[in-house]
């Protein structure tokens, strides 16, 4: 078989699946999670440690809870919601709670609803207060208030 031929099947099947989005988000899915699990012994991370409450998450970020888990929002919090929903029932354990690990849990003003989260995270990003304040958060983050007396 020339590999003219290998090619052309190939786009023949891409083809069909291009409009197949399910199929292209399990794959993609799977082989994430695959990954993931390669990388924690075959398994998910224990639960308490996994991304399960924008609340808890919030107060880590503020040292006000575990201040050794603290994880940085992502362009995802900006355009896909779909990130805060388990969507395909994925086995992400039990926190010593007793909860089981699935959706995000999202602050009260979301109203259960991943796309409002969004919505609103956008909204506020894009505000006039963002735009008129972005250069102090810059100057923090990467600039001249990392040391010295600006950072006390």
């Amino acid at each position: 078989m020339s590999l003219a031929i290998v090619k052309k099947s190939e786009y023949l099947v891409l083809i069909i699946l291009v409009r197949e989005w399910s199929y292209w988000i399990y794959d993609a899915c799977h082989h994430s999670v695959q990954r993931i699990k390669k990388l924690q012994g075959g398994q998910f991370d224990h639960a308490d440690r996994l991304f399960n409450s924008i609340r808890d998450t919030w107060l880590n970020a503020a040292g006000k809870g575990n201040t050794s888990d603290v994880k940085e929002p992502s362009p995802e919090f900006f355009y896909m919601p779909e990130f805060l929903e388990n969507r395909f029932n994925l086995d992400l354990g039990e926190k010593r709670s007793g909860e089981k690990v699935g959706d995000v849990a999202l602050p009260p003003w979301a109203k259960g609803s991943a796309r409002e989260f969004i919505r609103k995270l956008t909204e506020a990003l894009e505000s006039d207060f963002v735009s008129e304040n972005l250069h102090h958060w810059i100057d923090l983050v990467f600039g001249y208030k990392q040391n010295g007396k600006v950072v006390c």
